[in-house]
């Protein structure tokens, strides 16, 4: 009986140091989970960061693609507007020739026409 109470005392004692033990065991899981949960909300927190990256990365390489098209029309642009402005100092130039040129012809039709004047008056004043 003797022998039965210590082996009953050694048991108890080996279950209370196993019921420590699982407590301790169950507190150590309660804070993994706890760390595993704020893990997958990093992993999920550092995904979404990574979208947002690869969105912006990607905006990015549209916006400079927009970039050289724009920059590419306004060269064009700049082109056209040389030739536009040499092309109106063209039309001026010729604006003023024109009228220089309509200012003689103004100027030899009225000589002719006070030519024509003057022989048309030499030839009623010549007797027939």
């Amino acid at each position: 009986r003797s022998q039965d109470k210590k082996e009953i005392e050694s048991l108890s004692q080996n279950l209370e140091k196993e019921k420590s033990q699982v407590v301790e065991l169950e507190k150590l899981k309660d804070t993994l989970e706890s760390e595993i949960t704020e893990y997958e909300t990093m992993v999920t927190e550092l995904t979404e960061q990574v979208d947002c990256a690869i969105g912006a990365e990607g905006m990015v390489e549209q916006l400079s693609d927009k970039n050289l098209e724009l920059e590419d029309k306004l060269a064009t642009m700049s082109e056209e507007l040389d030739f536009l402005r040499e092309l109106r100092e063209t039309s001026e130039e010729l604006e003023e020739q024109m009228i220089a040129a309509e200012r003689e012809l103004r100027e030899e039709l009225e000589i002719s026409r006070n030519t024509q004047f003057q022989l048309t008056r030499k030839k009623k004043k010549v007797p027939t």
